[in-house]
């Protein structure tokens, strides 16, 4: 589309071009649409001015700390809700990444660690345990105490090995087609109409 001078000025003035509506947005902070009575007033939050690292450090403070939302903050220090949230996941990956310059491990792999290490020592206890089950203490016990000990004992070596990995279950179920008879088909009588 081409268009002349004239034409382009005019379209530039209007003032329903988007870009003169835009800067009427940001001198007003209000975006008034086709009708007058149709209006979006906005808040003080729209405009995102740069925020110094200490006001980042401060925002990301009070967003980990769990006190305040996300909506609360974004007002308190005029950014958006989305402004807030991705400082506080950076805040949460540089906290992660220190942690791993200080211990040298992952915080997933030193979970893994510990879980591990607490396992081995209930194994340790449990082992010690039994080692103080004897036949002489077995032999004194009435039947509900005997049926108790060794419920327990399976239900230890059930959670000892973890369960074995089956591959997956598959289902076949083949058809055979049968051979149909005559007789098995339902018979329809039609009848011829005479002609006239």
């Amino acid at each position: 589309m081409f268009l002349t001078e004239k034409q382009a000025s005019e379209r530039l003035n209007n003032p329903n071009n988007l870009a003169n509506r835009l800067a009427e947005f940001r001198r007003s902070k209000k975006l008034v649409l086709d009708e007058p009575s149709a209006t979006l007033a906005v808040s003080k939050a729209v405009h995102l001015p740069r925020m110094s690292i200490p006001e980042r450090a401060s925002l990301a403070d009070k967003a980990l700390s769990g006190e305040y939302t996300n909506l609360e903050l974004a007002e308190e220090y005029a950014v958006s809700p989305a402004t807030v949230s991705r400082i506080k996941s950076q805040a949460i990956e540089i906290e992660r990444q220190d942690y791993l310059l200080e211990h040298g491990e992952r915080p997933e792999a030193r979970n893994e660690r510990v879980k591990e290490e607490v396992k081995n020592r209930a194994i340790d206890k449990m082992m010690l345990s039994m080692g103080l089950i004897t036949e002489e203490g077995l032999s004194k016990l009435n039947a509900v105490g005997l049926a108790s000990v060794a419920t327990n004992l399976s239900k230890v070596a059930k959670n000892i090995d973890p369960p074995q990995a089956q591959g997956p279950l598959i289902n076949l179920v083949i058809y055979s087609p049968e051979t149909r008879s005559e007789d098995s088909y339902k018979i329809i009588e039609i009848k011829q109409n005479p002609e006239k």
